[in-house]
């Protein structure tokens, strides 16, 4: 199984998103800085590439090295596609904003602007 994760350590995380994958009980770290994101949107949207190249080029892009597993190069490309589709502060515009144990509105952490 191939879940998206986000390490605990502070060091290897400063911002808090989702930073490595776990897989088969092996935990990679990723790369989701700003210049690797925008890469991998060109990527998509480059018409030179097979479906399959496009998958291979984003998992090294992200991992730094070459997939090996297949199933885990798809899946890693799914679930990286996927977060980085996601809200900032949330996938639904019309949820109510979250709240203290007295009702006050508390803001949603900001790991970027």
């Amino acid at each position: 199984m191939l879940s998206l994760t986000r390490s605990e350590n502070p060091r290897s995380n400063p911002t808090g998103l989702n930073n490595e994958f776990e897989y088969q009980g092996k935990t990679y770290p990723i790369d989701l800085s700003f210049d690797t994101v925008i890469s991998f949107y060109q990527l998509l949207d480059d018409e030179h590439f097979t479906a399959e190249e496009k998958v291979s080029v984003a998992f090294e892009m992200f991992f730094g090295f070459k997939p090996q597993d297949a199933d885990f190069a798809v899946s890693a490309f799914e679930q990286i596609s996927n977060y980085l589709r996601e809200q900032p502060y949330g996938n639904d515009d019309d949820d109510e904003p979250s709240s203290d144990m007295q009702g006050t509105p508390t803001p949603a952490i900001k790991y970027y602007s």
